[in-house]
């Protein structure tokens, strides 16, 4: 049995919001704001609704809803009880089932007994009913009257004050089709007509929050507070180690209470003579007070030894602290789910973990999501029954990402003013008729270039020498295309943009930027200009116009596949094309990226500068920084001296192509000198040689 789904409408930016789980472990992940740890929250918040008060915040309404609850208690016209419909927050749980499951609790709310359904869902409804409606419009007028102050004034007014005056908490079963998938909000059991059932008996949560009360501070104890709280949880349990603990405080308490008496005698022995007490009747006694319950509650310590001293928990640093506090926390709730209601485990145990890589370094993050498996997985285990522990851990770390199942990531993003969430999962209906590029598209990604999926924009590159480069271009870009000494826009080098190296394979990223909502994205890609060869394949060549070159990327084949005759595409119909149709839009009929000028995608290659039509980025720089390489001939190790030399001599028939194909010793090595050998200038880095046009044109783009 576990909690396959949660349906959210009208909290924060959970608007209309439905995410699936895994039956062990869901990783949730997305941007800052994007609703993740709102949904952690009420769904923790809701199950233990009476130990958080039990109300929900005016401020936690979704803002479109909001907006639309003031104007139907602000219309001129009251609403009848018959056409009223009932507005709120919605909360819905799946809850899946077995056959091999109990079902003693699940059997109190079951709507039917169809044996085809294996679902029951809870319903959560913190709405306004049709007399709070009256009493808070009402409310709303009199004071509107009275202060002279507008009614939408007042309706927030009182919701702010005392939201629960006016709205109220439904508790419901409500009924499933498994044809259809969907559930039936007519039909439900009130479960405040079913008294019997308690859904901490059906389902526990524990909570780790991001806000882990940890420092590093001489008077923080966070560590050692908590083996009392664990010992708390243990004590209960038939521990031989607990069991000798407790003899041996026993023991204490009685050799104490015997040093005790001889310590005080003194004084026993003055309030005696003084009359306190009556002499034979009454004897007075100093005794130790020693019990388990109190013991580690501050005589306890958590040190660190090193070299054999013994160093306190604040002598550690932040990430360690996290990292020990999370386990300890992890048990305690453990041993809570152990508990469960009257000493019986719930059917469901649901740890939330949020930001479980707070303070700590990649490594341990690694380390982290590695071993957190293996630790959930340890079933929760009774003489009479075992329970396994379903969890929900979610991250802004691309090294938890990288370390994670592909099938367990849930991928949220906010569009507007709501958030969807995507199972990553799906892709794999999504590249049904590409299986191989979905196979490489999911290995990359989770070993390579997870960030991805934390961007608002990614640029996508072919090799070393863009990759070292591109972060200086966007620098260079933003100091010197200003107006007025400003930039009209925000500097590309203050954006959150991903850098991707995928050589000539972005067309496979396709259908991956659309499934995750990427703002912007831009291409830069080589013409890679060639001619048939006589075996059937393309082989490289310096462009001259004629017809016949032809290019051998097979990224700039898909994206421009409607210029192609047969399986050739002509370098003549690339360089023809003008920026506006280089710009595509994702297609949801054909599935597939096609030309807009409005689009969000722009692939980028190299275009004509002067006299010269470069086929890759190497030559195209050759081409228009001539002075830059001869100003810098001796100290560039990057290029073989012989080629460069003949490069730059002007009698010599070896151009910006043969320099490219000949001249470059290490093209990591020559892009790192382009940085090293740059001049500063008007207080900007960088100068000295000049952009790429189509390099410029991209960025330019994407900075908007």
């Amino acid at each position: 049995m576990f909690l396959s789904k949660i349906t959210v409408q009208n909290f924060r930016l959970l608007k209309d919001f439905s995410v699936d789980l895994e039956q062990n472990l869901s990783l949730v992940i997305g941007k800052n704001n994007s609703g993740k740890t709102s949904l952690l929250f009420l769904l923790d918040k809701i199950i233990h609704w009476g130990s958080h008060g039990g109300c929900i915040h005016i401020d936690d309404f979704n803002l479109d809803f909001k907006k639309e609850l003031v104007e139907m208690l602000t219309e001129k016209d009251d609403i009848c009880e018959k056409d009223y419909q009932e507005k709120g927050v919605k909360l819905r749980l799946y809850i899946k089932y077995d056959d091999n499951d109990d079902l003693s609790n699940v059997g109190l709310i079951m709507m039917d007994l169809d044996e085809n359904n294996y679902f029951v869902v809870l319903g959560y409804d913190y709405i306004l009913p049709y007399d709070g409606y009256r009493r808070l419009r009402d409310k709303a007028r009199t004071l509107a009257g009275k202060h002279n102050s507008s009614i939408e004034n007042e309706v927030e007014i009182l919701l702010d004050k005392n939201i629960s005056n006016y709205f109220t908490l439904r508790r419901k079963s409500i009924a499933y089709n498994p044809d259809t998938c969907r559930i039936d909000e007519k039909n439900f059991i009130d479960l405040k007509n079913r008294p019997q059932f308690h859904e901490d008996a059906l389902i526990s949560i524990g909570y780790i929050d991001a806000k882990r009360q940890v420092a590093n501070k001489e008077n923080d104890k966070t560590l050692s507070s908590q083996t009392s709280e664990l010992y708390n949880k243990l004590k209960t349990e038939d521990n031989e180690d607990l069991d000798n603990f407790v003899l041996t405080i026993s023991e204490s308490d009685k050799k104490l209470g015997e040093v005790y008496n001889k310590m005080f005698s003194s004084v026993i022995d003055k309030v005696e003579k003084m009359g306190g007490v009556k002499p034979k009747e009454t004897k007075l006694m100093v005794t130790s007070s020693l019990n388990d319950q109190n013991l580690l509650k501050g005589n306890t310590k958590v040190v660190y030894e090193h070299a054999g001293i013994q160093l306190p928990e604040d002598h550690n640093g932040l990430g360690y602290m996290n990292l020990i506090s999370m386990i300890f926390q992890i048990e305690i709730i453990r041993q809570t789910f152990l508990k469960g209601r009257n000493g019986r485990m719930a059917d469901i145990n649901l740890l939330i973990i949020e930001e479980p890589e707070a303070h700590t370094h990649p490594q341990m993050q690694y380390i982290f999501i590695k071993n957190i498996k293996s630790l959930l997985d340890s079933p929760l285990q009774t003489k009479d029954e075992s329970r396994k522990i379903q969890s929900i851990i979610s991250t802004h770390s691309s090294h938890i990402v990288s370390e994670s199942d592909f099938a367990d990531i849930k991928y949220m993003r906010r569009k507007g003013n709501e958030v969807i969430a995507k199972n990553l999962k799906d892709l794999q209906e999504e590249y049904k008729d590409e299986k191989q590029w979905y196979t490489f598209l999911k290995h990359y990604l989770t070993l390579s270039r997870s960030e991805l999926f934390f961007a608002d924009k990614a640029i996508f590159i072919e090799g070393d020498t863009e990759r070292i480069l591109l972060p200086i271009l966007m620098k260079k870009i933003d100091q010197e295309e200003m107006c007025d000494g400003e930039i009209n826009e925000i500097p590309l080098c203050k954006q959150n943009i991903s850098i991707i190296e995928v050589g000539a394979y972005s067309h496979i990223f396709g259908k991956f930027i659309n499934f995750i909502g990427l703002d912007k994205a831009v291409v830069f890609t080589d013409l890679d200009v060639g001619e048939m060869g006589e075996n059937g394949r393309i082989k490289k060549t310096k462009y001259d116009g004629a017809e016949n070159c032809l290019t051998s990327n097979n990224a700039l084949k898909n994206y421009f596949a409607h210029l192609k005759s047969g399986n050739c595409l002509k370098i003549n119909s690339l360089i023809e094309l003008t920026e506006k149709q280089k710009l595509f839009s994702w297609n949801g009929d054909t599935s597939n990226w096609l030309q807009n000028e409005n689009g969000n995608m722009r692939v980028c290659f190299q275009i004509k500068e002067g006299n010269y039509q470069a086929r890759t980025f190497e030559d195209n720089f050759f081409a228009i920084n001539r002075d830059f390489l001869q100003k810098n001939k001796e100290v560039i190790i990057g290029l073989h001296k012989n080629d460069l030399e003949k490069f730059l001599d002007s009698d010599q028939d070896f151009g910006p192509y043969e320099l490219a194909e000949n001249g470059i010793e290490s093209k990591a090595t020559f892009a790192v000198e382009i940085i090293f050998n740059s001049t500063t200038n008007e207080n900007k880095e960088f100068c000295g040689w000049n952009i790429p046009k189509y390099i410029k044109e991209g960025l330019l783009w994407i900075r908007k």
